[in-house]
């Protein structure tokens, strides 16, 4: 620093002098209304300094708060962005209620108009590796369940209980291969077995007591009620596809169901004693 001003020491003095100058002009310019001759032509001199260090220190100025508001506009817009987001989030709690919702009034008006008591639940438990053979219900003995109890939703058969326990109970969904239920198609009256499938195909297949049984496509297929645990007149599903008899003998068709097991949710048990043993 010291040999900075050593080396511009004439420079800084003009500079000095300048300055003293310009600023007593401006004091004894407030006393008279003219100025001398050199006082004009130092200020004429003066002005394109002038003009540069008054433009400079206006950028510095304008820069200063720039930054300034840059910063308070970042501030503004992290607030901005944490606030949708906190509006996404609820908008997204808002539409799984809003389904929710639409599910348990679904639920509730089938109950209340189906002619068998029911106890309302809720699927906890569901093993991806066996996603069409059972769930996990959160109702057990303490609400009255046992085993072979029929479970159902608005749409349809969903199977029943195999093991219950004092707070949980587990269901056998109807597209398990061990399962089955009395099927019986409403426009021709035919009857037969409706069985699950090994696989995800996630369709259930229907086996008819005669083969002379008159199925087409579009059937609607509820349950019989004969020689099993189902109440007669529950939605199982619609014929898909008609399959030919074996040899004459046994005729088949694939069922599409009801129900969807996909996304079973709540459900519905038909809480009363079955009318038979442990059969379909």
């Amino acid at each position: 620093m010291a040999r900075f001003f050593r080396r511009n020491a004439r420079l800084l003095a003009a500079v000095g002098v300048v300055v003293v100058l310009v600023a007593l002009m401006n004091v004894t310019s407030q006393e008279r209304h003219h100025l001398t001759y050199i006082e004009q032509k130092t200020a004429e001199l003066m002005a394109p300094a002038q003009r540069w260090t008054y433009g400079l220190a206006s950028g510095i100025r304008a820069w200063v708060l720039s930054l300034g508001e840059l910063r308070s506009i970042r501030a503004d817009n992290n607030r901005l962005k944490e606030t949708v987001a906190d509006y996404e989030q609820l908008r997204v709690q808002l539409e799984e209620y809003r389904a929710e919702n639409e599910r348990l009034k679904a639920l509730l008006e089938f109950k209340t108009q189906a002619a068998y008591p029911t106890v309302a639940a809720r699927v906890i438990a569901r093993n991806p590796d066996s996603w069409f053979s059972q769930i996990i219900i959160d109702k057990g003995r303490r609400a009255g369940l046992s085993q072979d109890m029929p479970v159902i939703t608005p749409s349809g058969l969903v199977g029943k209980i195999t093991k219950v326990t004092e707070t949980t109970a587990t269901v056998l969904l109807l597209l398990d291969p061990e399962s089955g239920a009395g099927g019986l198609v409403e426009r021709t009256r035919d009857t037969g077995v409706v069985l699950g499938q090994a696989g995800a195909t996630g369709n259930l297949r229907i086996k008819f007591f005669s083969r002379d049984a008159k199925i087409e496509v579009g059937d609607d297929i509820v349950s019989s009620g004969l020689g099993g645990v189902f109440p007669a007149g529950l939605p199982i599903g619609r014929v898909a596809q008609v399959e030919p008899a074996e040899f004459g003998l046994v005729q088949y068709a694939e069922v599409r169901p009801s129900a969807d097991f996909m996304h079973l949710e709540e459900v519905l048990v038909i809480n009363q004693p079955p009318a038979g043993g442990g059969g379909p």
